[in-house]
C-alpha cells in the first residue's frame, strides 16, 4: 500500500443493504448476452457505499495473498512485518518468476465468505454485504442478468491491490467449483488509469478487448470462462484499489 491515507468518504454508518438503482435486469441481460460482461453504476445507496468503504479501509484484517509452486499462501500483517529484507526479496523474486510465464497473483485479501462460514467477522459491515449477496433477492437478480436459473450460491472475498500487486491472465474455470459468472463490486473512490490495476478482458491473440478502471460503488458481472487479468499497480499509485469479488455458482459446488 502507498503511505498516503486513503481518501475520506464522510458520513459512514450501518444502513441496510439493497440495490439502489431500480435497474431493469432485462437491460443488463441484453448487454451481458452480447458481450459476456456488464457494468452497473450506483450499486448501493451512497450511505451504504460509504459505510462499506470505511470498513474496507479501516476495520477488516488484511492478509497478503499469493500463490506458489506448492499452493496458495496467506501472510498476516504481523507475519509480513516480521520478514527481514532478504526474506522479502526472495518472496518477491519467486512471485515475479511465477508471473513470467504462468498464472500468478499477489494482492491483499480478506476471505469474506470463509470467515463468515467460520463464524468470524460477523461484526463487520462487509458481513452484512455478504448476507445481501447471498440473499434470494440478489441471487434472483443474478439469475435474470446471466440467464442461468440454476445459480444458487455465491462466494466472496474483499481485495486490496497496492503498488506491485497484480493478477495474471486466467479464465476462472476451476474443477468442481461450478462457476457460472464472476462479479466485482468496485469500492475505489479515487483512481487514475495510469496507476494500473485495470480489469483487462483479453481477446484471442492476446490483445485487450476492453478494460475497466477501478471505480466506486459499481457492480461488474462477467461470464466464466473468460480470459481476464488485473494489470500491475504502479509504484506511484496514490491509494489502494478496493473491491469485493467472487463467483456466482450452481449446485452448491
Amino acid at each position: 500500500m502507498a503511505d498516503n491515507a486513503e481518501p475520506a468518504v464522510s458520513g459512514a454508518a450501518e444502513p441496510p443493504f439493497r440495490l439502489a438503482v431500480p435497474v431493469d435486469p432485462a437491460v443488463m441481460a441484453s448487454v451481458y448476452g452480447r458481450l459476456g460482461r456488464v457494468l452497473m453504476p450506483g450499486m448501493f445507496d451512497p450511505e451504504t457505499a460509504r459505510a462499506l468503504y470505511k470498513c474496507l479501509t479501516e476495520e477488516i484484517p488484511w492478509q497478503l495473498h499469493f500463490n506458489g509452486s506448492e499452493g496458495v499462501y496467506d501472510l498476516t500483517e504481523r507475519q509480513l512485518a516480521e520478514l527481514d529484507a532478504e526474506a522479502r526479496a526472495k518472496l518477491m523474486a519467486a512471485v515475479h518468476t511465477g508471473a513470467r510465464g504462468g498464472f500468478q497473483f499477489l494482492y491483499r485479501n480478506y476471505p469474506l465468505s470463509d470467515e463468515y462460514a467460520a463464524g468470524r467477522g460477523r461484526e463487520y459491515i462487509v458481513a452484512r454485504a455478504f448476507e445481501f449477496l447471498s440473499s434470494p433477492t440478489f441471487l434472483d437478480f443474478a439469475r435474470k442478468v446471466t440467464g442461468v436459473a440454476a445459480i444458487d450460491t455465491i462466494d466472496a472475498q474483499a481485495t486490496c491491490y497496492g503498488p506491485g500487486h497484480f493478477l495474471t491472465q486466467h479464465d476462472d474455470l476451476a474443477e468442481n467449483k461450478n462457476r457460472v459468472a464472476a462479479y466485482v463490486i468496485g469500492m475505489t473512490p479515487v483512481w487514475r488509469t495510469d496507476w494500473g490495476g485495470l480489469l483487462n478482458f483479453i481477446a484471442r491473440g492476446g490483445h485487450v478487448a476492453e478494460a475497466y478502471a477501478p471505480t466506486f460503488n459499481t457492480l461488474t458481472i462477467f461470464r466464466v470462462p473468460q480470459a481476464h487479468s488485473v494489470s500491475l499497480v504502479a509504484p506511484f499509485a496514490g491509494y489502494g484499489r478496493y473491491s469485493i469479488s467472487g463467483w456466482l455458482r450452481t449446485g452448491q459446488g
